[in-house]
């Protein structure tokens, strides 16, 4: 056994696809003829698919017949490309130099121009091997990416002008606050979207995964989900308990040692703070920060893993490799059994709410060089 298969990633396609289904009844409730809803859909799969394998996840979802995918630089759109994608890809954040402008063109990627420095690399390439697939993103209330109301006539008029790009330019932009419907920002962004967009041709996108649950009426023709194809909605989202999605990612480990201590016996780095006070048995895993383990827990709240149905508390602080865990009550642990960081038994939400860390973050620290990885479906 080594130590990559203890520590491992276990994902569902079933659920991936649960998923799936109920984002596209979403689309279909609004639209009930769309045969294709699927098509309408740009599967966020940046970083390295929210953690859960950028390839691994895209043929999966490619095979189910989504539309498009969405990434944040033109290094994982060209390992889609080369791992068997051949869906449009997106490249969300447009590019980041001159040349990368050829390899876009080349692979026929979907280029969002969100600033003045990608316009005027564009102006300064004389000759393309294709016609980029061209989005102008105008920026609604994000205050991130985005053309200023004062800059995005000029911004259209640039690309709409240029023989480099295929016409028509489509438009983008993204909800700031769309997991809280009732805010007023919302409203302001739809108003100004909507004027913008008035009687310009090309195709336009602005919902994210709450958006799509939250205001149907600005689907428009394609949506971009990612949290929520993984399982899960943001924080303070209104909708969480009425919207059947289910967590893709299982993570676990094994238990590697056991250790009988004295009351007040001392563990960890910095052993005169870690007292093991009433605890008289200790596990060791084998997971730590290194692997995507939250390293700042909460002192105030407990986090617990499972083993065994039991659940036990996490002691002292999580190292690089390895966390400490109390398996006083677990008394039929052994060395070898399976450890719940977070899935079914112990959701990831429990954790981040023991923790400074958020449901974003857990999932993309995962990294495969680590981590093992297998589907449960």
């Amino acid at each position: 056994m080594t130590r990559k298969s203890c520590c491992i990633c276990i994902l569902s396609k079933n659920n991936i696809l649960n998923n799936l289904q109920v984002i596209t009844q979403k689309i279909k409730e609004k639209n009930p003829d769309d045969e294709f809803p699927h098509q309408k859909i740009i599967a966020m799969v940046k970083a390295n698919a929210y953690g859960h394998g950028l390839v691994r996840i895209a043929k999966i979802l490619q095979k189910n017949g989504v539309g498009a995918f969405g990434v944040a630089s033109i290094d994982e759109a060209m390992t889609l490309k080369t791992g068997g994608i051949n869906k449009p890809i997106f490249l969300m954040e447009g590019i980041f130099a001159k040349k990368e402008l050829l390899d876009a063109s080349k692979h026929e990627f979907n280029v969002i121009f969100h600033n003045k420095q990608q316009i005027k690399w564009l102006k300064e390439q004389k000759k393309l091997p294709k016609k980029i697939h061209a989005w102008l993103k105008i920026d609604t209330g994000m205050g991130r990416l985005g053309f200023s109301n004062k800059k995005r006539d000029w911004a259209l008029k640039q690309l709409s002008s240029d023989e480099k790009i295929e016409q028509p330019v489509n438009i983008m932009s993204h909800f700031a606050c769309s997991n809280k419907p009732t805010d007023e920002i919302n409203i302001q962004q739809i108003e100004d979207f909507n004027n913008f967009i008035k009687d310009k041709p090309g195709k336009k996108s602005i919902c994210n995964s709450s958006a799509i649950f939250n205001f149907p009426d600005m689907h428009y023709d394609y949506v971009r989900p990612g949290l929520a194809l993984y399982g899960y909605l943001p924080p303070s989202s209104s909708e969480k308990n009425s919207i059947k999605l289910k967590p893709v990612m299982t993570f676990k480990t094994k238990l590697t040692e056991i250790h009988d201590v004295k009351p007040n016996g001392l563990f960890g780095y910095c052993p005169s703070i870690n007292k093991t006070k009433n605890v008289k048995r200790i596990g060791i895993i084998a997971v730590g920060y290194g692997d995507g383990y939250p390293f700042a827990l909460r002192k105030n709240r407990k986090t617990y893993v499972c083993i065994n149905g039991t659940f036990c508390p996490v002691l002292g602080e999580v190292m690089m490799d390895t966390t400490t865990v109390d398996i006083t009550n677990c008394p039929n642990a052994k060395v070898g059994m399976d450890v719940i960081l977070w899935g079914d038994e112990w959701p990831i939400e429990k954790l981040v709410a023991t923790s400074y860390s958020s449901v974003y973050s857990l999932l993309t620290d995962i990294h495969d060089s680590r981590v093992g990885f297998k589907w449960m479906d």
